[in-house]
């Protein structure tokens, strides 16, 4: 959790709440999108986030990794309207941080997850690096907090396709 409070911290509108020692159910903080570089209380915005760590040697860091998370989990971030996920690739030698990578996970994605996972309570779910930049984290962060107030409406729901939308004469 340190590594990621550590990337928030260097940008200027995000702050981090993340606990240490994984208390909560499903998540283990939050990251809050602030409006301005004083990080008032205004027209704050809170993106919920699950941090796992994984011992690596640095052969084994990539621009791309698959980590597995469980279905109840997933179920649990699509209902609650969706959840950044890090994972922590971590040297086991030193213990230093190797790489940190991340997945936005929003409910419409999730429930496209599920639904070609059924029956599995691992779902291996692909990750890519943590941007780097402050300005590309911040924007990750807004983006992702978009995308989720759209789709938390109708998170866990079956969504019609074009076609059956056309078919119905909703579509100009």
């Amino acid at each position: 959790t340190s590594s990621i409070e550590r990337e928030i911290a260097m940008t200027d509108l995000l702050s981090s709440f993340i606990n240490s020692g994984d208390k909560e159910p499903c998540w283990d903080g939050h990251i809050y999108i602030h409006e301005d570089k004083l990080k008032t209380k205004k027209n704050i915005k809170k993106v919920a986030v699950q941090v796992k760590g994984k011992a690596v040697q640095k052969r084994n860091v990539h621009r791309k990794i698959s980590y597995p998370v469980s279905y109840n989990d997933l179920h649990a971030y699509m209902m609650n309207g969706g959840t950044v996920f890090f994972v922590v690739y971590l040297d086991s030698t030193t213990g230093d941080t190797l790489q940190v990578y991340c997945a936005g996970l929003l409910p419409v994605m999730i429930k496209e997850i599920l639904d070609a996972n059924k029956g599995k309570q691992k779902i291996s779910i692909k990750f890519h690096k943590f941007p780097a930049d402050s300005k590309r984290k911040t924007e990750f962060f807004l983006n992702f907090y978009e995308d989720a107030q759209k789709q938390a409406s109708f998170a866990g729901k079956t969504l019609p396709s074009i076609g059956e939308l056309a078919k119905q004469g909703l579509l100009e």
